[in-house]
């Protein structure tokens, strides 16, 4: 992992362990702490509740409603004389209109629930990328600090062997010259792994609402990439919400569409109860029934059914494009994946080379055969690689993470 940096005071990490977490905040409680309070997630669960309630109407419109009248009017009696006619009715009724647009209704709003359920999902999705992103931004500002702190520790080690080789006369004035700029170099580093760090920390805070405690040191394990990028993504495209999302948007407007086509046939309402009243002065009751049919005269009933004909057309072309994005998307985070890994093997054997040659290096300048600016060109490559495998590692972290939930796990 990341070695020891040669002759530095300040704490050194090991060569089989990585920074994994902290104390207090893992990957997993990251996301979610971050679900539970991110704005998106909320407003993505409000409207599953909507829908829900929506369902709930749907599937109630299919029964039928209890209706009461009453009717009074004048009416000629036996005698000529103008008497009144009066009747009461309580009873049940109901349209072909409920009938014949319950099923799609019903469909409809199942479709519209799906749909927010997959919205909620790929809300989700997208606050868990959040949280890795900004966790594993956290740890590498806290890796890159403490690396800072130690080339800084370096380089004033340095300094000071400089400065006493020079007043005992083994060493030249350019040397101690070297070594001041070599400090200075170092603080200005540190100084801006410190704004990295700090700013990394308040990220990670806002978004889950906890703040970074220590560091959690875990051995480093490697995993060789092994799925190929249309095997993932055949895999997203079954298991990512927006794509489910899509498709039930697809069927909820097929669905709007035949309640459309149906709506343009006649209207039929029916009513049933028992009726009391007065009529010819005698008094009446007995069973009654009412049935109206209505016929729409303007063509709002076939515009009605264009207008959901071209929103299922719309609805269809979403869902090709969605399937596009992920298809896109998923294979770049595989071959990402795969890069980053090669990369973090690449980035290990790359300080390791540089480790030996800085060692040797040092050991040439103090038996004289090498050069102080030979010691600083070595121990400048060395950081510089030792922040590489840093960035690397926690990339092939990240990626790995990232194409996860990519793929809907």
């Amino acid at each position: 992992m990341i070695a020891p940096l040669m002759f530095a005071a300040a704490t050194q990490f090991t060569t089989s362990t990585y920074p994994q977490g902290f104390v207090n905040l893992t990957p997993q409680v990251a996301q979610e702490s971050a679900l539970s309070h991110s704005p998106e997630v909320q407003g993505a669960s409000a409207r599953v509740h909507e829908m829900q309630a929506a369902l709930a109407v749907a599937r109630g419109i299919i029964g039928p409603s209890a209706y009461a009248n009453y009717t009074q009017a004048p009416q000629a009696g036996a005698a000529g004389e103008t008497i009144t006619q009066r009747f009461s009715t309580i009873g049940l009724q109901t349209t072909s209109g409920d009938l014949l647009a319950y099923s799609p209704g019903v469909r409809l709003a199942q479709f519209n629930l799906q749909s927010a359920q997959a919205d909620l999902l790929a809300a989700q999705a997208a606050e868990r990328m959040k949280a890795i992103a900004f966790f594993y931004d956290a740890l590498r500002g806290w890796a890159n600090l403490k690396a800072r702190e130690n080339a800084l520790a370096v380089a004033q080690a340095d300094e000071r062997a400089a400065s006493l080789r020079y007043f005992a006369g083994d060493a030249p004035r350019l040397d101690v010259l070297r070594a001041d700029v070599a400090v200075d170099q170092a603080r200005a580093d540190l100084a801006t792994a410190q704004a990295g760090q700090a700013n990394a920390y308040e990220a990670l805070s806002v978004e889950t609402t906890i703040v970074p405690g220590q560091i959690a040191f875990a051995d480093v394990v490697t995993i060789q990439p092994g799925i190929a990028p249309r095997d993932a993504v055949g895999r997203a495209l079954l298991m990512r919400p927006e794509v489910a999302s899509a498709r039930a948007a697809v069927d909820a407007q097929i669905s709007a569409l035949r309640a459309a086509q149906r709506g343009i046939f006649p209207t039929v309402s029916v009513q049933g109860g028992y009726t009391r009243g007065t009529d010819t002065g005698q008094r009446v009751a007995g069973p009654s029934a009412n049935i109206q049919m209505s016929l729409p005269l303007s063509n709002s009933g076939a515009a009605r059914v264009n207008i959901e004909r071209a929103k299922l057309e719309q609805a269809q072309a979403h869902l090709e494009s969605v399937n596009r994005k992920v298809s896109i998307e998923v294979a770049a985070a595989t071959r990402t994946y795969d890069a980053d890994h090669v990369a973090a093997l690449a980035a290990r054997q790359a300080r390791l080379q540089a480790e030996a040659t800085l060692k040797a290096t040092q050991t040439g300048y103090r038996s004289g055969a090498s050069s102080s600016l030979d010691v600083t060109a070595a121990r400048q490559t060395y950081e510089q690689s030792l922040l590489a495998e840093l960035n690397a590692y926690y990339a092939e972290l990240q990626a790995r993470a990232t194409l996860r939930l990519l793929m809907g796990s």
